[in-house]
């Protein structure tokens, strides 16, 4: 896109651009770019397609930020999204477009600061009766998920996966189903809680809040666990310091079957993202914007994941307990 049309954009929410704007290619969703301006530096980011409602992506967040402006003395922040007229987004040739201080910070949160800024994220919403709308339709379905890797996989002539590793997908599918019932509470959760989502500082922010929604707080739990490992054997010391800070944050909100809850839910996310990246390499037809070569590289990576995660349940479990309930 060019220098002029992005400078256009961001003068729409009162910005004045200075020098060359640069596009930030870190991210697999939204178009972002990082900008100099005579107030600091800021974001502008193009709202993927992949929302059917753009108008109910900024409603939920502008419900967060709000939230979090009548939170005083928190630990975390959320951006602060600038205004164009009376809305937080703007406009232009189809796409959407939002804008908001750049929120720098430099080095990485520790695993515990990490569980503690996802589940004081969990805890400050949950005091807050929130009127989200749907964001993003069948968005953390397994069940869908799932349904749909069959399908494009029984319609493929070339690619096919293992047979193997879909047995295993299916039966976690099972287990999930019957750990993750009406019985279990909901609460609005971030949707895409990875360690690359929180930017260090004084006051670590929350960023993406595209996915916001109304879910498990295991969900966010293993997204969390998930993003934090390095290797496909669980590191126990990172994840007993996530837990331990998540634990921290939530404060005594989850319920005793939502903490026996929270070992499934890495296995959700870990599993999830696996089959979305497998049925993006048979179908070519991607949410992540990566080759379809890259697409079954990381959905390997996930399964090994996944194989460790299972190998490591019953010492998780027991972690998790502990780090809630002491012992």
């Amino acid at each position: 896109m060019e220098q002029d049309q992005l400078r256009s954009i961001a003068e729409l929410f009162g910005a004045r651009p200075l020098g060359q704007i640069r596009e930030l290619t870190k991210g697999h969703i939204n178009r972002t770019f990082l900008l100099r301006c005579e107030e600091g530096e800021a974001v502008l980011q193009s709202l993927s397609p992949i929302f059917p409602s753009p108008e109910n992506v900024m409603h939920n967040i502008a419900q967060v930020t709000r939230a979090f402006g009548e939170t005083p003395d928190c630990g975390i922040c959320v951006p602060g999204y600038l205004p164009c007229g009376e809305r937080n987004f703007a406009e232009l040739d189809g796409l959407v477009w939002r804008m908001y201080p750049y929120a720098g910070g430099s080095g990485e949160l520790s695993p515990y600061r990490t569980g503690c800024a996802f589940g004081e994220f969990i805890r400050i919403l949950s005091s807050r009766r929130l009127k989200l709308k749907e964001a993003l339709p069948g968005y953390h379905s397994f069940e869908g998920y799932f349904s749909r890797f069959t399908a494009v996989s029984s319609a493929s002539a070339s690619r096919k996966p293992d047979s193997a590793v879909t047995a295993q997908l299916g039966r976690l599918g099972e287990t999930l189903s019957q750990v993750f019932t009406g019985k279990l509470p909901k609460r609005v959760i971030h949707g895409d809680a990875k360690s690359a989502n929180l930017v260090a500082g004084d006051c670590p922010t929350v960023i993406d809040l595209d996915t916001v929604m109304t879910g498990y707080a295991a969900i966010d739990y293993g997204d969390m666990a998930r993003s934090a490992m390095r290797e496909s054997a669980p590191d126990m010391a990172v994840l007993r310091d996530l837990t331990r800070g998540f634990a921290g944050g939530t404060r005594g909100l989850l319920t005793g079957e939502e903490v026996g809850s929270l070992y499934y839910g890495i296995l959700w996310a870990v599993g999830e993202l696996a089959v979305r990246y497998l049925t993006d390499y048979i179908s070519g037809e991607g949410y992540f914007r990566q080759s379809a070569g890259e697409c079954l590289a990381r959905a390997d990576a996930l399964l090994g994941q996944l194989r460790g995660f299972l190998s490591a349940g019953g010492e998780i479990m027991e972690m998790i307990e502990e780090s809630f309930f002491g012992g």
